[in-house]
């Protein structure tokens, strides 16, 4: 569950880009509040999107069970801001699986054709990258390989 948000014009005065949980969270928001914005969701398998979200968790959080999330301990941390984050977009589900469908459903019915000049789909792990990005931020693509940083995610898929 990732988004990247480009906040173009004058809707942001120190910052070209966000992106991950802070952006995902609150996408619809942040859609109205900026209206020169553009929304880049990075998508994949669920199974691999699963996979990783449980190792993150379990190397951040020493947790990888999403029903850990909604324990009395672990709930004190959803009086912060990640927390809230945490519970937005995860622990309200029955399995890390029912998160993203849900997640990703939310995406689709925000995003319909009356927005969609604002939103791009990229699946960097299947090897979409400059040549989908560029043209939706109106830029030149470079001359240099498109920076897959987690390699091990990409693993095997086509280019």
């Amino acid at each position: 569950i990732n988004f990247v948000i480009f906040p173009c014009g004058k809707d942001f005065l120190l910052f070209d880009a966000f992106s991950d949980i802070c952006v995902s969270h609150q996408f619809e928001w942040l859609f109205h509040t900026y209206p020169n914005s553009k929304f880049i969701y990075t998508t994949r398998d669920v199974q691999n999107w699963s996979t990783s979200i449980q190792s993150h968790y379990e190397r951040m959080h020493g947790n990888r069970r999403l029903e850990n999330l909604r324990t009395s301990s672990y709930k004190a941390r959803f009086r912060n801001a990640g927390g809230e984050m945490d519970s937005n977009l995860y622990a309200r589900h029955e399995s890390w699986e029912d998160a993203y469908l849900a997640f990703d459903t939310r995406v689709r019915r925000f995003f319909d054709e009356s927005r969609n000049d604002r939103f791009l789909e990229l699946a960097v792990v299947k090897g979409e990258g400059w040549e989908k990005l560029c043209p939706f931020l109106g830029h030149v693509q470079p001359e240099t390989a498109f920076p897959y940083l987690n390699a091990k995610a990409i693993k095997g898929t086509q280019k």
